[in-house]
């Protein structure tokens, strides 16, 4: 993913930063695994800067906050996903993508 961010960084609206942030957040700390929320937000932080209309950045960038304990930070980022998400139009991953940060800022209220 590094080489791929390297090649291209905003390849498929930056996947390879998009993609490593989800890995970190969601993958066992060390000594279990790679996982580490706090990279996870830096990579996610990378992606919505590259992409910021996309709105699994926002919601890969929620999710690494949510793990990282800023859950403030989770539910703005949430609701950026959802402001991006109606931007676009309707199709069945925008629906996956509202619906997704709607459960979340359900969560987070």
């Amino acid at each position: 993913l590094a080489r791929a961010e390297a090649l291209d960084a905003a390849y498929e609206d930056a996947a390879p930063a998009r993609v490593q942030a989800l890995v970190l957040a969601r993958a066992p700390s060390w000594p279990l695994g790679p996982g580490d929320p706090q990279r996870a937000v830096a990579f996610a932080q990378r992606a919505v800067a590259l992409r910021p209309a996309y709105p699994p950045n926002w919601l890969a960038l929620a999710e690494a906050q949510s793990k990282s304990g800023a859950t403030a930070d989770a539910a703005a980022s949430y609701a950026r996903a959802r402001e991006a998400a109606q931007a676009l139009p309707d199709s069945a991953e925008r629906s996956d993508w509202l619906q997704e940060a709607d459960k979340n800022l359900s969560r987070a209220r």
